[in-house]
């Protein structure tokens, strides 16, 4: 994988490529390895993806890299800020990556056989993720980037007000500059998930259109698209009815929450306990006898 590594700061990312794919070859063929080359694999394919400007491959391989390492021993301070950095871009630019929550910390895979293509697999569970709560975000306090980790969090819940705010910031960074709309297009995406969310079951059954255009902080007339966009990556689930502009939603991808959102969940599900007892003593008025 070193030669891979020295072909790409020669400039060479195809051959590069080629270096990754015998060396993958190789490796699945190994009934052991150790976590080390693993480290080594998913760095170099990181770095490649990175100069490709693929950002939802590079998340997944850098992820499985610092998920092979101890990054306090293995990673300087400089190097940490720097992963945490690219890791943020990525996800905020990742196409496929609308949930930001927390991921796997570290993890201490067996030293049986544990092969490349095992890996990748396992990593299409996570790749949708950020780890908002990884230690090496906070690599990123107190420095020049630190926007990028309060964005990952303003994205996280939906908060087009704190991204907004944020927007000057962006100008430190041209990747996020340069995609403004694409940044823009997902946190309505995800304040229109955050929106179905925090409201309880009943009141997803017809949500107006009204309402979400308000949340999301889109015109009347694009909440349809929104709609859609949210439905065809699998975000929520349900109907909408066009005539009427209103939607139904009966499913929402689960998410890692923040405080906040854990203490709207505790309200809504007290809410639940007590039209739970309330039915239960109006059913003891009503018919004592199945009860004695």
């Amino acid at each position: 994988m070193e030669r891979g590594h020295f072909l790409l700061l020669l400039g060479q990312p195809e051959a590069a490529k080629e270096a990754m794919d015998q060396c993958q070859k190789v490796l699945d063929q190994l009934d052991s390895v150790d976590l080390a080359v693993h480290a080594s694999f998913y760095r170099v394919s990181g770095d490649y993806w990175k100069a490709k400007a693929e950002f939802a491959d590079y998340y997944r391989n850098s992820l499985l890299y610092l998920a092979c390492i101890d990054i306090d021993r293995d990673l300087t301070q400089d190097e940490r800020a720097e992963r945490a950095r690219d890791l943020g871009i990525a996800a905020l630019l990742g196409e496929s990556l609308y949930n930001f929550g927390e991921l796997v910390r570290r993890a201490h895979h067996s030293s049986a056989r544990f092969s490349i293509s095992a890996a990748l697999s396992w990593s299409e569970g996570v790749s949708w993720f950020t780890q908002l709560l990884h230690p090496v975000l906070d690599s990123l306090k107190g420095t020049p980037n630190e926007y990028i980790r309060s964005l990952l969090f303003a994205f996280n819940s939906g908060d087009i007000d704190k991204f907004q705010s944020l927007i000057p910031e962006l100008e430190k960074e041209p990747y996020l500059l340069q995609n403004l709309n694409t940044l823009r297009q997902k946190i309505c995406v995800l304040a229109l998930i955050e929106a179905v969310f925090k409201r309880p079951i009943q009141d997803r059954v017809a949500l107006p259109f009204s309402i979400i255009a308000k949340e999301a902080q889109v015109p009347v007339d694009e909440v349809e698209h929104l709609l859609m966009k949210a439905l065809m990556l699998n975000l929520i689930r349900g109907t909408l009815d066009a005539c009427s502009s209103v939607a139904s939603i009966t499913w929402v991808q689960p998410r890692v929450l923040d405080k906040t959102q854990i203490g709207g969940l505790k309200d809504r599900l007290g809410d639940w306990a007590d039209k739970v007892q309330a039915q239960g003593a109006f059913a003891r008025g009503v018919a004592p006898e199945l009860f004695a």
